[in-house]
């Protein structure tokens, strides 16, 4: 993944949501990403308060090179 997350170097999940409509998906991928970092951790503190890598628990695979 090249852009945010390779400079960034992110690698850990903390908060993810499962949705059947791709189109709906995008739209609100979009709408996260507009949202201030302070509202994007009030998200995800209500289903990850211990602020844990939800990719270890949940079944998802390291990005490769990691």
């Amino acid at each position: 993944m090249d852009g945010f997350t390779k400079k960034y170097q992110v690698n850990r999940l903390m908060y993810f949501e499962t949705l059947r409509d791709q189109k709906f998906a995008e739209m609100r991928e979009k709408q996260l990403k507009k949202f201030r970092r302070e509202k994007k951790i009030a998200l995800f503190e209500k289903t990850n308060p211990e602020w844990k890598d939800l990719s270890e628990s949940k079944g998802f695979l390291a990005p490769l090179g990691m």
